[in-house]
């Protein structure tokens, strides 16, 4: 009988803890914040390595090509609205008669609307049909390939032969050539260089 009256009171003594626990103290103050829907959102829905595309005009000619070390994929949620494509080492080619641009990046992503946002060393590099070539270097650029327009609000340093120009933001159509600065513009000229 005093087995059963020990049995009784721990189980009484497990109940009152019990209690004592859900009436001070919720699962979240115990356990810690629960983050499901930020872990199932932290794995790629799907992933390639070493892909490489390339998109054409309607006319069938050559608008861009793509390539990159590691894609991931991460479907829309209730955080990210739109889901995006995670890339390592992009480099995009954007074709232009005859002069092609290069971008290339440590890191970047492609949005639903497929613009592009390259960050970390970022490099657009073109040469054209005369040999000479312009160098841009950023820390992040937004980039639609089939548009051919690219974006910076952060510092932009261009060298070219004519000498070099150093900005904060700058925006350019990669057809037509035409690169606006947008503020804090310092330049170095150096036509001497195309004699050369």
């Amino acid at each position: 009988m005093s087995i059963i009256r020990l049995s009784v009171s721990a189980g009484f003594a497990l109940i009152a803890i019990g209690l004592l626990l859900y009436f001070t103290d919720t699962p979240r103050d115990i356990l810690g914040e629960m983050r499901v829907e930020q872990e199932q959102n932290a794995f790629p829905y799907a992933f390639a390595n070493n892909a490489a595309t390339r998109y054409y005009n309607e006319d069938g000619s050559l608008n861009y090509t793509f390539e990159s070390k590691k894609l991931r994929h991460f479907r829309p949620d209730e955080q990210n609205n739109e889901g995006f494509t995670s890339m390592e080492s992009p480099s995009i080619v954007v074709y232009h008669a005859q002069e092609p641009w290069r971008v290339t990046a440590d890191n970047g992503r492609v949005h639903a609307d497929k613009s592009i946002t390259l960050e970390d060393n970022v490099k657009i590099f073109h040469v054209n049909v005369d040999g000479y070539e312009t160098t841009m270097l950023t820390s992040t650029l937004m980039l639609d390939p089939k548009s051919r327009l690219a974006r910076t609000d952060e510092a932009v340093t261009i060298d070219s032969p004519l000498g070099s120009i150093t900005a904060i933001g700058m925006i350019a159509d990669l057809s037509t050539k035409n690169i606006k600065l947008l503020r804090n513009v310092k330049g170095r000229h150096e036509p001497a260089n195309l004699g050369q």
